[in-house]
């Protein structure tokens, strides 16, 4: 099980973690006539990792990933204005555990670059109009 990275730590290093420390986390959300529980584990630096929904019923698999997404969303935005740090979902894996079919869904992450000399564009009143707006998007979901 490849347990993934964020800047939200939930436990203790798995080489500090003792018997009777934090291994998971449970969030719970109520709402339109259902509860959705999601099982939180930390990697091993104690990071939150993977969040997991055991089971949903749900009409197919992406009515389960939209379920699943939008209990979770309010979460992520909390932390992200509480802790001021950006939380994205990477990837969203749903199994129907029926079929045992999968979807995944895969947030890539962008290049490293290095910084590019020479000679840069000219940065006229519309080229850096332009310029932002193109960063504004790069830096939304």
């Amino acid at each position: 099980m490849k347990l993934g990275d964020s800047h939200i730590r939930i436990a203790k290093p798995l080489k500090e973690r003792g018997p009777t420390d934090v291994e998971s986390v449970l969030l719970q959300e109520t709402g339109h006539g259902k509860q959705i529980c999601f099982t939180g584990l930390p990697n091993e630096n104690g990071y939150l990792g993977k969040l997991i929904v055991d089971a949903l019923l749900a009409q197919n698999l992406g009515d389960a990933e939209t379920q699943a997404y939008e209990s979770l969303a309010p979460f992520l935005s909390g932390w992200s204005l509480h802790l001021d740090i950006p939380v994205h979902v990477e990837t969203i894996q749903v199994t129907d555990l029926r079929t045992h079919t999968s979807s995944l869904r895969v947030r890539t992450p962008h290049f490293e670059m290095t910084f590019a000399s020479g000679q840069s564009p000219p940065l006229t009143d519309d080229f850096c109009q332009y310029a932002s707006l193109y960063r504004e998007g790069l830096n939304s979901n």
